[in-house]
């Protein structure tokens, strides 16, 4: 009901404030299982994607943001799952499957954390591996744009990948590493030096081009 409410108050207000447009979106059939996965940048990362599909999305976040008070209370009723991020979590793993299997979608940025530039290798590739243990399409998803106020964001959906069987280790690193690839092709249209073919991947060497900056300074801002 929350979830629902929040919807219908701030999708308007984002298409004013941060001129949200999304692209072609999905329509995931009601009680259909689901995994978004997504590049992140801002705080307000996981409020875009929601505001434009129009079914719940469970997000996986920090623990920690789950101990500040009536924060943590808040994010829980909109469905957000808690994970301990750097060590194995038998727990959240459960709570994920649960919702899954529940024909509910699950929202994860599989860096783990806000990135300001491009690391392929960054994304954890147990995202995969879950989700082809639980059959579930991945929906890659670009967030565009500077997160300024009366700037343009857009969420572009890219095409769902889905597996016959279950992907690990070195299979599941790379096809995370092409997924990483085709999201970041559309958050830098214009290029990127980590995104050529064989460049090493190095956050310590990206190029201060001008949509990067934006970003930066967006965040900045808030």
């Amino acid at each position: 009901m929350l979830y629902r409410v929040l919807f219908a108050v701030l999708r308007p207000i984002a298409r004013v404030l941060y001129g949200l447009r999304p692209g072609e979106v999905p329509q995931i059939p009601e009680g259909e299982a689901a995994m978004i996965v997504a590049n992140h940048a801002n705080f307000l990362d996981p409020v875009l994607v929601s505001l434009v599909l129009p079914r719940q999305i469970h997000w996986v976040a920090k623990e920690e943001l789950f101990h500040i008070p009536l924060f943590g209370g808040f994010i829980r009723r909109l469905g957000a799952i808690p994970i301990r991020r750097d060590s194995g979590d038998v727990k959240s793993l459960k709570a994920i499957m649960k919702v899954a299997r529940g024909g509910k979608i699950v929202g994860i940025f599989p860096e783990g954390t806000r990135m300001k530039g491009v690391d392929l290798d960054r994304a954890k590739p147990q995202t995969l591996t879950l989700a082809s243990r639980l059959h579930l399409p991945v929906y890659p998803v670009s967030i565009r744009g500077p997160y300024r106020i009366f700037s343009k964001m857009e969420v572009i959906f890219h095409s769902p990948i889905t597996f016959e069987k279950k992907v690990t280790g070195d299979e599941a690193q790379e096809l995370m590493r092409e997924i990483m690839r085709e999201i970041y092709s559309q958050v830098y249209p214009e290029g990127h030096p980590d995104l050529e073919p064989g460049a090493a991947i190095s956050t310590d060497k990206l190029e201060n081009k001008e949509l990067e900056k934006e970003r930066e300074d967006g965040n900045h801002h808030q």
